[in-house]
């Protein structure tokens, strides 16, 4: 028995959109494959006409068809399942997913012969068992089955509560290379399912009434288990790389004990950068430090609303503003990006609510923000009092996707104003950011300025979000079409370097290359330069760079960058490392703070850099400090790499700052100290970990540098 899925995926805010794995589906598969059964999938991203989507359909061959799809999509598959009727009469159409919110709705739409209600893997499984043998399956639990003019409703069996006993999921159902998120490097996966809250405008606690077991709703996989999933995205495809994972769950760290052993066994027995979702309110000192341990990256919480009534409203779990401000304060200082979900447009939200949401992103710094539309899901708290109030009708259709426009009819704002401040919420988040560092007062200010230049004008808004709305859909089709086809970075600078050194390149390739590479290092390093830079320093910068075009024979002009090492000895012995394994014929030394001076007198009006680094630990040199200083007084930015495997102190730390030290390289060359010591030798992992952070701590007390990054072999 075949069954084809039709996963009903679009999303029109995207350009070039090509699908997320979706771990339900790949769930099914895989047992419907150990069942004996076989599967393919037909992945939908785009809005496709009744031609091509019954020649897709003609193209493979099946026994059943299973439609899947989220709420926002259902309507899609309202008009696709009668095309798929119409062709194929006596095949099959099972519907999954968003029935288990609506399934009255679901079954009623023309063509479908059953809808799944609640999580599918066992059902399936016995509805293609029976159908292979033509036996009768309308009393299948978990489906209400079409039986002429009447319908079936059977019961929702038990949720599966060892999560384990499933088999991995069936990734290979996915065109994996070509997914979304693939072309973005990243692979997705979960470790549990469900969640405890009741957040109105969540389907959470819709689908948990579906249930017998009701307590069984929040179900975690083994670590063991969640290992091996997370193992197999990353070692999917040869042709793939995968480089970073997304959990997607409501909660990964909500069982302590669980997220314990999962912080101190992933980063050894997986090693790959991830990040997940969190609830604030559940975070203290040691779950974030297990976070950091455990290789998280991205931490993302739904903030939702800035108001704390609109919270109430929604019934979140309690937490004030205060609160959030000082949990987003505790993990910035651990060093992990933060993100959050945001809504705007709900019930009774007024215009200075949604400010206050604004306000409150200024505030705490996220690293990303989400930004959607509120909308109300079938049968869930917040929709039928949406529906109560008279700012819904449940006949209604919702946007397919969270960023389309405001859906409540009669709101307190106006439609304008909220799809105006969707559409600059980032943009005013920033001002805000921005303002609030000149003047205390500045919020109120800005506040009347948006009052009277903004929402006292309905067109002018409608105007500025069309021009938004048009420059940001053309750097997203820019961005999707332009950049993301590109090679990597790595091999965009090598395949510069060989064409910009190459002689028999032709010339308009080499400044093509090498206009290229220019652009690309002035975003990297384009503020540092803007701070140091000098008429003399560009004019001699410029030279250099038409000689190394041109291919001068006589140099003329000064070095813009240069290499001083201090000292030629080590206190480790890397085993690839000359300096490291004493096998410089050479005398060991220092080089002397006057030779340096006098180094420094002559070329520092040309100069953009001085690296600190080459054969030695620099910061073993007794007078480093002093080196950066009188680097800093004359306007030459400052890095130095060091293995930072040393005796450091807090003092040591404040004098690298106070020096001017621009940026600081930590060679790490390992993520445990297992690997850590096999090229460090003579090393301390947890030395330097702990050293690593003291300037990161010290410059929160007021100093934008040294800032820091890590290398590794």
């Amino acid at each position: 028995m075949k069954i084809l899925f039709v996963y009903d995926e679009i999303r029109l805010d995207i350009p070039g959109f090509t699908g997320y794995y979706q771990e339900g589906l790949a769930s099914l598969s895989a047992c419907a494959r150990q069942a004996g059964h076989e599967t393919e999938l037909l992945h939908l991203t785009r809005p496709i006409p009744r031609e091509e989507f019954v020649a897709e359909l003609e193209r493979r061959s099946f026994d059943a068809i299973g439609f899947s799809s989220l709420t926002p999509t259902f309507p899609d598959v309202r008009r696709l399942v009668p095309f798929a009727r119409e062709r194929f009469p006596a095949t099959p159409i099972l519907y999954g997913v968003h029935p288990t919110l609506d399934p009255e709705s679901s079954i009623q739409v023309p063509g479908v012969n059953g809808v799944c209600v609640g999580e599918g893997e066992e059902a399936l499984v016995e509805v293609l068992d029976r159908m292979q043998t033509d036996r009768d399956w309308s009393d299948v639990r978990n489906f209400w089955v079409r039986r002429g003019e009447d319908v079936v409703r059977n019961p929702t069996r038990p949720l599966v509560t060892d999560l384990d006993s499933l088999p991995l999921p069936d990734i290979e159902l996915f065109d994996f290379p070509n997914l979304f998120s693939s072309r973005e490097k990243m692979a997705m996966l979960t470790a549990s399912r469900g969640c405890p809250y009741k957040c109105t405008y969540c389907s959470n606690h819709a689908q948990q009434q579906q249930y017998p077991n009701k307590g069984d709703y929040v179900r975690f996989k083994s670590v063991d288990r969640t290992i091996a999933e997370a193992r197999q995205r990353i070692h999917a495809r040869a042709d793939v790389e995968i480089r970073y994972l997304d959990f997607s769950d409501d909660i990964l760290p909500l069982r302590r004990s669980w997220f314990s052993e999962f912080a101190e066994r992933f980063p050894k027995e997986v090693g790959a950068p991830f990040q997940c979702n969190v609830l604030l309110s559940l975070l203290n000192d040691q779950s974030v430090r297990e976070l950091k341990q455990a290789g998280c990256g991205l931490l993302v919480f739904g903030l939702e609303s800035g108001s704390e009534r609109m919270r109430d409203l929604m019934k979140r779990p309690p937490v004030t503003n205060q609160q959030i401000v000082h949990l987003a304060g505790l993990l910035h200082q651990h060093d992990l990006h933060i993100g959050t979900y945001n809504m705007v447009g709900l019930p009774t939200e007024t215009t200075e609510e949604m400010l206050e949401t604004i306000k409150l992103n200024a505030t705490i710094h996220p690293n990303k923000m989400n930004v959607f539309f509120f909308q109300p899901y079938p049968n869930t708290d917040i929709h039928r009092m949406s529906v109560e109030m008279g700012l819904y009708h449940p006949s209604r259709d919702l946007y397919n996707n969270w960023r389309t426009g405001p859906v409540l009819d009669k709101g307190t704002v106006s439609p304008e104003q909220i799809i105006f401040l969707h559409r600059f919420f980032k943009p005013l988040v920033r001002a805000y950011r921005i303002g609030r560092r000149g003047t205390r007062a500045f919020d109120s200010t800005f506040d009347r300025i948006l009052e009277r230049v903004f929402f006292a004008h309905p067109s002018r808004m409608e105007l500025c979000t069309r021009a938004w709305d048009r420059f940001h859909a053309t750097a997203k089709f820019l961005y999707v079409k332009a950049v993301l086809p590109f090679w990597s970075r790595r091999k965009r600078e090598l395949s510069d370097h060989l064409d910009v050194t190459n002689p028999q390149a032709p010339a308009w390739r080499r400044m093509v290359r090498r206009g290229r590479r220019f652009a690309t290092l002035a975003w990297r390093h384009g503020p540092q330069f803007l701070r140091y830079a000098t008429p003399r320093k560009i004019a001699n910068l410029a030279l250099a760079q038409w000689q190394m075009l041109t291919r001068a024979t006589r140099v003329r002009g000064y070095p813009f960058e240069v290499i001083v090492d201090p000292n030629n000895y080590c206190n480790l012995r890397c085993p690839l490392c000359p300096t490291g394994q004493h096998v410089n014929e050479r005398n060991y030394g220092e080089m002397p703070f006057s030779r340096y001076e006098k180094l420094l007198d002559e070329l520092a009006p040309y100069l953009f850099k001085v690296r600190f680094y080459n054969w030695g630990e620099p910061l073993l040199h007794k007078s480093i400090h002093d080196m950066i200083a009188a680097a800093h007084r004359r306007r030459v930015s400052t890095e130095i790499s060091s293995n930072l495997s040393h005796n450091w102190t807090t003092e040591d730390a404040d004098k690298l700052i106070r020096s001017g030290l621009d940026r600081l390289i930590v060679s790490l060359d390992g993520a445990s100290p297992e690997t850590y010591r096999v090229y460090r030798v003579g090393g301390d992992f947890e030395k330097v970990t702990r050293n690593a952070c003291l300037p990161t701590a010290r410059r929160r007390s007021g100093s934008g540098r040294p800032r820091s990054r890590s290398s590794s072999s």
